[in-house]
This record gives structure tokens, sequence and C-alpha cells, in this order.
């Protein structure tokens, strides 16, 4: 376990996920987008914004995919977050904005979001570095010393105790990002969504 981390100045952090209709990014496309914003300061990790929007594929999903992401057309057609894919990433564009991006797999999230981006001819917006934080990678130690067999959120949480949690649905998986996040560096979560 790292130990509380108190940075000397507040840091923007910004964790997102996406839902997609397959693994390829020139064949497959964005179905859901979320991101959670948040400042870390004096070993707090406070939550200002959160955001969730489902979006209409243009071409008929896998049915193994869809019940894998949950995905259903006339679920999608009827929520009230649905929008198109411009303002989708246009919305992504303004939670990332001087933040440093983390996420589980950030890797994949970039391709298809750079897709996306070429798609509508934007330039893909410059994160706080260059460098994105891979949060399930923060646990290699746990795969290293064969306490988990990969490195995935799911099987971080569980080894870790953490609540069962919807996995592959944007918002939720995000979310799970950010406890792993803080769990790591011991930050205290401030979410005025969940206070009582």
């Amino acid at each position: 376990m790292i130990t509380n981390i108190n940075s000397q100045i507040p840091i923007d952090i910004c964790c997102l996920d996406l839902e997609t209709t397959g693994l390829d990014e020139n064949v497959h496309e964005i179905v859901e987008i979320a991101a959670i914003r948040g400042k870390i300061t004096n070993g707090k990790l406070n939550i200002s914004k959160k955001f969730n929007v489902k979006i209409l594929p243009t071409k008929p999903v896998n049915p193994k995919v869809a019940k894998y992401n949950g995905y259903n057309e006339e679920t999608w057609k009827q929520a009230p977050n649905l929008t198109s894919l411009a303002n989708g990433v246009g919305g992504l564009v303004d939670m990332m904005e001087g933040a440093w991006h983390i996420g589980s797999n950030p890797d994949y999230d970039r391709r298809f979001l750079t897709k996306a981006f070429k798609k509508l001819n934007w330039v893909y917006p410059t994160v706080k570095s260059h460098h994105v934080l891979d949060v399930p990678m923060l646990y290699f130690d746990l795969y290293l010393s064969g306490k988990v067999e990969k490195i995935q959120q799911e099987i971080i949480s569980n080894y870790l105790g953490f609540k069962p949690y919807e996995a592959h649905r944007a918002l939720s998986d995000t979310y799970r990002c950010l406890e792993l996040f803080a769990h790591k560096y011991e930050y205290e979560i401030i979410d005025p969504e969940n206070d009582t």
C-alpha cells in the first residue's frame, strides 16, 4: 500500500470510461461515455462533476457484445441522456480540460476517442500530461505476488473486498476506477451526490 501523498498544489483529475460495440476502433462504435472530474487536495479527492451519455450506434450490435455491456436499442432510444457522438465527445472534452487523465485501460479509450475526433474533424484535446495513468496497473504488485490472476479492475476490486458493482457500464466502471485510485493513495473520496 502506498501511503497518502499530499500534493503541494491541488491536482485536477478526470477519470473516464467508454462502452463500445467491439474491440476494433476502425470497425466498432462508442455507445456510452462516462467521466468523473475531481480535485485532490489535503488527502481528499473531491468530486466536482459527473458526466454520462448514451450514443446510438449506426450499425447493428452483436448480441454477445450487447449482453456484455448492457446495450439495448429500445433502452438507449428512451434514455434521457441519449445524445449524438458530437455532443458526447464534446461534453467529455469539457470534463478533460486541464486535468490529468486516469482510467482502466485508458489506451483502449484513447484509441476510440482518437477515431471519433477524426470522424468529427476535431483535434484531440491535450491532457494535463502526455502520461495517462492506467489505474489497475497501480496494483501490479498483486499480480507479481500471485494474489490476483489478472490485472483487471473487477478482479482487483474483488481481491480488495470492495462491494460488487455493475461492471461494463460506463459510469459504474468509472466510479470504481476512481475508488481504486483513491484506495491506492489513501485519499478520502468526497462525493456530494452520495453524502447523507
